[in-house]
């Protein structure tokens, strides 16, 4: 205690104000009384919705590094499977104990499949054809997360939202096609057609590339390829304009293959990440990243109530080289 009243008075210049601090901490500590243990009690039960966010998947997508294979159909397959399983069990051993979760909404944001003819050179680095894309797809989907979910939650809505690689392209660049033509969308309606026995689960398909939906009261706005709300003034301007616009709550965005929360004027913005990870596309712009999607809810306080970055699990190698060293 000494040392810290000498730094505030010097003793032998001010000793009588010396004293007095000396005195009022000694008689504080006298009278304190400790805050007596408050046993706890069973956990209280917290509505909530849950989001899972699916973009950037680029099923047909191969990707080879260094002469490596580090992406292809099989791949693909393997960590989708990796990601929901990781979902489910988030649900069941984090959230379903404490939170009472009956709906269940799947955000399908774009990308889910990788197209063809986008950009050049794609067809070197294409697994199988479209056709194939859109039925790996659709199948994956269905059986991996929508027929358990289905069982797991009173209603489930899946919302789909057109990417730029589910578009259709010839020489005339991106806006050579139908603005409602778009794979991703067909992708969303066989699963639409498929999932017509689950009785609980709906779709509501956009064939816009902006969509606004309400959950739980809150306003979402949701796009595939929107600028970073962190990217300086341009970006901010482009945010404010939107929310001029549709006055919304919370954002969702994909397209970058990089996990990222942020904020617009308070107001989340939650980039998703891609199931890739790292590829030619994510070099590009210097990011190392892992294969990911976002898992988050939706309370009647917040937008974002609990958020999880769901990955495969995987180590990378700097995490195998820091365990070796130790």
């Amino acid at each position: 205690m000494d040392p810290a009243v000498r730094q505030l008075v010097n003793p032998r210049k001010d000793r009588d104000a010396y004293n007095a601090i000396a005195a009022a901490i000694s008689k504080m500590r006298q009278d304190f009384v400790p805050p007596k243990r408050v046993p706890w009690t069973k956990k209280a039960k917290f509505d909530e919705t849950e989001v899972i966010v699916l973009s950037d998947l680029h099923f047909g997508k191969k990707v080879v590094i260094e002469g490596q294979v580090t992406f292809d159909k099989d791949i693909a397959a393997q960590r989708f499977r990796a990601i929901t399983e990781g979902m489910l069990h988030l649900n069941e051993s984090y959230m379903r104990p404490n939170h009472s979760i009956r709906e269940l909404v799947i955000v399908l944001l774009g990308d889910i499949v990788d197209g063809e003819l986008i950009y050049n050179g794609q067809s070197h680095n294409s697994d199988m054809p479209l056709l194939d894309q859109l039925v790996m797809a659709a199948e994956l989907i269905k059986k991996e997360l929508i027929n358990p979910v289905a069982k797991m939650f009173e209603t489930v809505r899946v919302i789909s939202v057109p990417g730029n690689h589910g578009e259709v392209r010839t020489g005339g660049g991106e806006h050579a096609m139908h603005p409602r033509t778009n794979f991703d969308t067909i992708a969303a309606l066989m699963l639409q057609m498929g999932c017509q026995d689950l009785k609980n689960v709906s779709f509501d398909i956009a064939t816009s590339t902006i969509h606004t939906t309400m959950i739980r009261g809150w306003k979402f706005m949701m796009a595939h390829k929107l600028p970073w709300p962190q990217a300086g003034s341009p970006g901010r301007a482009r945010y404010g304009g939107f929310f001029e616009r549709f006055r919304y709550d919370a954002v969702l965005r994909a397209h970058f293959h990089v996990p990222d929360l942020g904020y617009y004027n308070t107001r989340p913005v939650i980039q998703n990440g891609s199931l890739p990870g790292v590829d030619d596309y994510s070099l590009e712009l210097s990011f190392n990243t892992v294969p990911s999607q976002i898992l988050f809810t939706v309370s009647d306080k917040r937008p974002i109530a609990l958020f999880f970055q769901v990955d495969v699990g995987s180590r990378t190698k700097e995490a195998e080289v820091r365990s070796a060293l130790d």
